[in-house]
């Protein structure tokens, strides 16, 4: 963290510099992964044709010699592209069962790229006749009707206009804009797509489906334990959160969280409401989150009063898939924020921070030197005016990157890596509230989150997993990790006192999974040399442990 001295208070500043703020405190309170819903994975289509293989030469009948090809009804794949699948042919003498090998190539071309009720069939014909090229037609196959069975917690027409997005979106049928439209039902609250059949359409060279959708849990909650705070404001922290999943059947969902730490000297909550705006999976998010805290004596005599501090956040938001198949997604986030910042040590510190963010979230699994991976790659952009009662005002922009891949490299053994990284323009010094934590649980964990802050910051994480055998339904690991990170300021300033650091921290971790209930244990240990200052602790190891109940 920064550490402000004024001439004035020279001396009671100097007590509280490494002391965590209302800066730090809020982005230490992290939602765990573990607790969040999943969405359900995608069922298989029934009824959808799998591909025969290719018909071989029985050796018999007549032959053609066949100089070309005449290709109608491919609207998506281009004639150059079929035609490189199947220019071994050309010039030569073919049977009739060679002429229908040529049509089993082009429809498992498009089976390849998602067109799975595409076909290529063999016209009425002369070939010689016709200057020996050979004529061939596509039925690409398109979209007749969605029927739909509604059992879930969402509308008839939201459910049904998210199906027939996947007409407008093109109308012949793919694997690309049906599962999309699968996925944006899974991801709605309240609703799970249970079955989708393919059956024949009214019109020539259409299908309809039949889609059942059932309805998923009304309300999901959790609770959580963890000593991840500090001595300042409380160490023992439990956290709880519940989601109303559709309350007004529109898809829409209410969420509801809240913290506090051991003597309540850290108290936070959060109230939200998300829905969605239109049937192509775009959602609006309305959010207010709130922060209290006191600092308070608990043994070294450090402070000798109170201080405190609280944030009041609203923000509106906005979310939109480019992308979203089984294996790969792209989201597009929009994020307007309104902070209400206020201190108290020796007098009152106003604050007030609007600011819009753009992102962009790419995740996708795939292999990776063979190996089975997760990739996730993430850019945000933010663009804020700062309103400081006792500084000066100004504009600021920021980017933060973020990547991590999780690695499998055996069925037993994997490994997970991140990197974050922030960086201010302009060579701008920021507000506390917006720059990077370095420490942390899900920094370099030995060390507390107000350690170390600043607005240029890099952190990279790894861990080795190695999984347990399996005991009466408990999963379980062990995994052993390495943290380092570095934050600097952007231009140096009289009025802040601040030392370019780099924190260091290797460790070991035990990990337990049963049924709705999840532990972490991680005991991490200081390297490079860096003492814990904001605790007044020296180089020494740290114990952090969760557990959470998920309903």
């Amino acid at each position: 963290m920064k550490k402000l001295l004024t001439i004035s208070i020279i001396t009671v500043n100097c007590l509280l510099a490494t002391v965590p703020d209302i800066d730090t405190i809020p982005k230490s309170i992290i939602i765990p992964k573990e607790v969040k819903k999943q969405t359900p994975s995608l069922i298989d289509i029934e009824g959808k044709e799998k591909y025969a293989p290719v018909m071989k030469d029985d050796k018999s009948g007549k032959k053609i010699l066949v100089k070309g090809f005449d290709i109608k009804g491919n609207n998506n794949l281009s004639y150059e592209e079929l035609n490189n699948e199947i220019n071994s042919f050309l010039n030569k003498e073919l049977n009739f069962n060679q002429l229908q090998e040529i049509t089993s190539i082009i429809t498992k071309k498009y089976r390849e790229k998602g067109f799975f009720v595409a076909r290529a069939y063999i016209p009425m014909q002369d070939i010689k006749q016709n200057n020996n090229i050979f004529k061939i037609v596509v039925i690409e196959g398109n979209y007749g009707k969605f029927k739909l069975i509604n059992n879930s917690l969402v509308n008839n027409s939201t459910v049904q206009n998210m199906f027939d997005n996947a007409k407008n979106r093109g109308n012949v049928i793919s694997t690309d804009t049906l599962e999309r439209a699968m996925l944006v039902i899974n991801n709605t609250p309240g609703a799970v797509v249970s079955k989708a059949e393919i059956k024949p359409g009214k019109e020539v060279g259409s299908s309809d489906f039949l889609v059942e959708v059932d309805a998923s849990k009304r309300v999901n909650s959790f609770v959580v334990f963890d000593n991840y705070g500090n001595k300042y404001i409380g160490k023992n922290r439990i956290m709880s959160g519940v989601d109303i999943n559709s309350p007004f059947k529109l898809g829409d969902k209410i969420s509801l969280f809240g913290l506090i730490s051991n003597g309540a000297d850290l108290k936070n909550y959060k109230i939200s409401y998300n829905f969605p705006l239109m049937a192509n999976g775009l959602r609006a998010g309305l959010s207010y989150n709130n922060t209290d805290y006191n600092l308070v004596n608990l043994d070294d005599g450090i402070l000798d009063e109170e201080y405190f501090g609280d944030s009041k956040i609203f923000e509106v938001s906005l979310e939109y898939p480019i992308i979203k198949s089984r294996l790969e997604t792209l989201d597009f986030t929009a994020i307007y924020s309104d902070k209400n910042i206020s201190s108290t040590t020796d007098e009152k510190d106003s604050k007030e921070i609007n600011s819009i963010s753009f992102g962009l979230n790419h995740i996708k699994n795939q292999t990776f030197l063979g190996l089975n991976a997760k990739t996730t790659l993430e850019a945000i952009l933010t663009i804020g005016e700062l309103a400081d009662k006792s500084m000066m005002n100004g504009s600021y922009q920021k980017i933060n990157f973020n990547s991590s891949i999780d690695l499998d490299i055996t069925s037993i053994y994997s490994i997970s890596s991140s990197i974050k990284l922030q960086k201010a323009f302009k060579n701008q010094n920021l507000d506390g509230s917006e720059d990077m934590n370095i420490g942390g649980s899900n920094g370099v964990k030995v060390f507390p989150d107000a350690e170390l802050s600043a607005e240029q910051a890099a952190l990279f994480n790894v861990e080795f997993f190695a999984k347990l055998p399996e005991v009466s339904g408990l999963n379980h690991k062990i995994g052993l990790f390495y943290d380092i990170g570095t934050a600097s300021m952007s231009q140096k300033d009289e009025d802040i006192i601040f030392e370019r650091r780099t924190l260091q921290d290797i460790g070991f971790g035990y990990y337990t999974n049963y049924k709705n209930t999840f532990t972490k244990l991680q005991v991490a240990r200081v390297v490079g040399g860096q003492d814990i200052e904001t605790e007044n602790i020296g180089n020494i190891s740290k114990v952090l442990f969760q557990t959470g109940l998920v309903f």
